[in-house]
């Protein structure tokens, strides 16, 4: 088995992962997509179950797009031989291939991102649920086309 070979299968497991992944954010975006929480004058006014739904939301959130960017990009990258650069390299060529609808909404998921997994502070739940709800449809539809890519080539 060659190297391109084994890169090959490694994509194929890991849109497979990809896709799991996927579908789970998926129904966890459907359940709470529609809360509305301009109600709550602050985060402790929150019921508990609806506070951990959310919190399932942005940390599925922000696995999905780890997996998608730091793992699928730059396995592509390496199976197309470009595997060089920064993560805004990487997106860059994912917007070219037409694996993402813009760079730039995909580097402001990427800070979203960044603030959820390093920066979190409980005040700031709501706001971070707003912009992964507004991010969320943009995110899916970058997997599914991700793994359409991947089935080609592999």
């Amino acid at each position: 088995m060659t190297k391109r070979d084994l890169l090959k299968a490694q994509l194929k497991e890991t849109s497979e992962q990809l896709n799991s992944a996927n579908q789970i954010f998926i129904r966890t975006y459907d359940e709470v997509k529609n809360l509305d929480l301009s109600k709550y004058e602050k985060i402790t006014d929150i019921n508990w179950e609806t506070l951990k739904d959310i919190e399932t939301l942005t940390a599925r959130f922000a696995r999905l797009s780890d997996i998608f960017v730091q793992k699928f990009l730059r396995l592509i990258d390496t199976l197309e031989l470009t595997n060089e650069g920064s993560i805004i390299d990487r997106i860059n060529r994912a917007e070219k291939r037409g694996l993402i609808k813009s760079a730039e909404s995909s580097l402001a998921m990427r800070d979203l991102r960044n603030d959820i997994s390093h920066d979190y502070l409980p005040d700031e739940l709501m706001k971070i649920y707003a912009e992964v709800i507004k991010f969320s449809p943009e995110l899916i539809d970058s997997c599914n086309s991700g793994i359409q890519y991947a089935q080609d080539l592999v």
